[in-house]
């Protein structure tokens, strides 16, 4: 256990996560030394993890023990039913949006027509999510992946920025003359495949692409 004199500079050793008590933001520590573990009475996976608010140091008087999650997953399921004409003709049909959710903030959403298969995709990607070379647990991962560098297509290239919502990312190639093959993309056409160029991302010098394409490659060589 932590006591009132424990040295915490020496104890506490702060990890990346970004947890939430209660809706607010927490940092999350290890306490261990060279002799062991300072484990807390509640037990669970790290029962030798503690945490305090965000935006304060930690303090005995401000400590808990910690057995919660280092990132809140989650999501959302809206099934709706709407109305449309056409050439005369009125017809209802229905769609489902799927937020799934980061630490409460939109972090990917999208729409299937069956919402039994929204639910099972979402699980699906917030397990895939869980498993990415970007750490979505992290604090501020968002900022911490700018400048990363990457390759796309087998190009070398760098993350401008990531995209709430989307669940993709900004990037752009990190040699000019790479711009033609950058922006460009094969798709199989029946048993052809045809090269589509992006003026338009040409144009702004980046282009959007998801955080699970299989184009990407995350780790430099």
């Amino acid at each position: 256990m932590i006591k009132e004199d424990t040295n915490l500079k020496e104890v506490l050793h702060e990890l990346r996560w970004d947890a939430m008590v209660n809706g607010e933001p927490y940092k999350v520590f290890f306490a261990y030394d060279d002799d062991g573990y300072y484990n807390h009475s509640i037990g669970g996976k790290y029962d030798y993890a503690w945490a305090c608010p965000r935006f304060e140091e930690p303090t005995y008087e401000n400590l808990i023990q910690f057995d919660g999650v280092a990132c809140e997953w989650g999501f959302k399921v809206v099934e709706k039913t709407t109305s449309k004409t056409k050439w005369d003709e009125t017809e209802a049909s229905s769609r489902c949006q799927i937020d799934i959710l980061r630490n409460g903030q939109i972090f990917e959403r999208f729409v299937t027509r069956d919402m039994y298969y929204g639910v099972a995709q979402a699980q699906v990607k917030i397990t895939e999510y869980s498993e990415h070379p970007l750490d979505f647990n992290e604090f501020e991962f968002d900022k911490k992946c700018v400048g990363r560098k990457i390759k796309y297509k087998g190009i070398p290239a760098i993350v401008k920025k990531f995209c709430w919502g989307d669940a993709c990312v900004c990037i752009e190639p990190s040699n000019p003359e790479d711009a033609n093959e950058f922006f460009s993309s094969l798709h199989k056409n029946d048993d052809e495949y045809i090269e589509d160029f992006y003026d338009e991302w040409k144009s702004i010098g980046h282009m959007k692409v998801s955080i699970n394409s299989e184009l990407i490659w995350w780790f430099e060589d």
